[in-house]
C-alpha cells in the first residue's frame, strides 16, 4: 500500500494509532481495555517500524545504507532510553494505588504524557517530513518481476523469528530471577540496565562502519551466539554489576545483528517491494515476540532454569543453520 500512497501518510497514521492506544491505557480500568489498547499499540508500532525502515532504504545508496540504519537505530534507542526514564520518574513520583492495589495516578499520568508527545510528533512530521518515495509504482503483473522469497530470505526470517522469540521468552523472567536471586527492588535492578541502553544509543554508528566490511550473515550468526551465551549465563550471574557488563556486551552484538538484518532486507528487495519486505520482516519478528513469552512462562513454571537453557539451545542451533547455509550458498538478490 505504501507503493500507491507513499510512506509519509502511513507514518502519520501509525503515530495517531499509537497515541490512541496511550489514551486508552491512561483510561483503562479493566483487562479488556488494556488488551484493546495493546492491539492498537501493536498496529501503530508495526506500521511505524515497517515504513520508517523502508523510508531509510529509499533515501540510502548502497554505500550509505548501513550507516543510515545505524543512525536511525541509535536515535530509536535514545528515544526508548529517554522514554523509559521519564515514564519511570512519572510513575514513581506520583505513585498511588486504588482499593484493589492497582497503580493509579502515576500510570495515568505517564500514559497521558506519552500520548501528548506522540500527537505532537505526528503533527510535526505531517508538516516537515518529505515523502521518500520518488515514484508511485503501479501494480506489476509480470510474474518474473514479483516479490518472491529466496532461500536467503528464508534463512534471515528463521533467524529473525528465533531471536525475537528467544529474547521475549526471557524478558519478564530475567527481572523475576534477578529479584529472587539478589532480593533487590525493581528500581535498583533498573539501574543495571543503563549500560545496555547506553550501548544501544552510542555504538550503532561505529558498529555500522565495521558491518560494511564483513559478511552480514556471519554478523547475524554472531549475534545469535552472543545472545545464547548471555542467556545461559543469567541464572548463574554472581552480581548485578557483572550482569550489567555482560548484558551490555551482548547488546553490542545484537546491535550489529539488527543493522545487518535491516540492511540485507534492503539489499535483497527492489525499491517497489521494500515496503512488503520490511512488512514481512516485522511480521515475523512480532510473531516470534508473541510466541516467546507464552513458551517462556510455561517452561518457567516447570523449572526456573529451563527457559534459559531452551533459549540458549534454540539460538545456538539457529546460528549453526545460518553459518552452514552461508558457507554453501552465493548471495542472491530478489528481483
Amino acid at each position: 500500500m505504501t507503493i500507491s500512497f507513499g510512506r509519509k501518510i502511513f507514518i502519520i497514521v501509525g503515530f495517531f494509532i499509537y497515541g490512541l492506544s496511550m489514551i486508552l491505557l491512561s483510561l483503562a480500568n479493566n483487562y479488556l481495555v488494556v488488551i484493546i489498547s495493546r492491539i492498537l499499540q501493536g498496529i501503530g508500532s508495526s506500521s511505524l517500524f515497517i515504513v520508517i525502515d523502508a523510508s531509510v532504504a529509499d533515501v540510502s545508496q548502497d554505500g550509505t545504507r548501513v550507516k543510515n540504519f545505524s543512525t536511525i537505530n541509535s536515535f530509536s534507542s535514545a528515544g526508548q532510553f529517554v522514554g523509559v526514564t521519564l515514564g519511570f520518574i512519572i510513575f514513581y513520583t506520583y505513585l498511588s494505588f486504588s482499593k484493589n492495589g492497582t497503580p493509579l495516578i502515576g500510570t495515568k499520568l505517564a500514559f497521558s504524557f506519552f500520548a501528548l508527545v506522540i500527537f505532537i510528533a505526528a503533527i510535526t512530521i505531517s508538516l516537515v517530513l518529505p515523502e521518500t518515495l520518488q515514484f508511485k509504482y503501479e501494480p506489476i503483473n509480470n510474474r518474473d518481476s514479483q516479490f518472491r522469497l529466496t532461500n536467503k530470505w528464508k534463512i534471515i526470517m528463521i533467524a529473525n523469528f528465533i531471536s525475537s522469540a528467544a529474547n521475549t521468552m526471557l524478558t519478564p523472567l530475567v527481572i523475576l530471577m534477578l529479584q529472587d536471586k539478589f532480593k533487590a527492588p525493581l528500581y535498583i535492578i533498573s539501574f543495571f540496565y543503563i549500560p545496555m541502553g547506553l550501548v544501544c544509543i552510542f555504538t550503532p554508528k561505529y558498529v555500522g562502519r565495521l558491518i560494511n566490511h564483513v559478511d552480514k550473515l556471519k554478523i547475524i550468526a554472531g549475534s545469535l551466539v552472543s545472545s545464547a551465551v548471555f542467556h545461559i549465563f543469567i541464572p548463574f550471574v554472581p552480581t548485578l554489576a557483572i550482569f550489567a557488563a555482560v548484558f551490555a556486551l551482548s547488546s553490542l552484538f545484537n546491535v550489529a545483528g539488527d543493522i545487518a538484518e535491516q540492511s540485507l532486507i534492503a539489499d535483497m528487495s527492489q525499491e517497489q517491494y521494500r515496503g512488503k519486505g520490511y512488512g514481512l520482516y516485522v511480521f515475523v519478528s512480532d510473531l516470534g515476540a508473541a510466541f516467546g513469552p507464552l513458551l517462556g512462562t510455561t517452561l518457567y513454571m516447570k523449572s526456573t532454569v529451563a527457559p534459559f537453557i531452551f533459549s540458549t539451545l534454540l539460538l545456538l542451533s539457529t546460528s549453526i543453520i545460518v553459518i552452514v547455509w552461508n558457507s554453501k550458498q552465493k548471495d542472491a538478490v530478489i528481483g
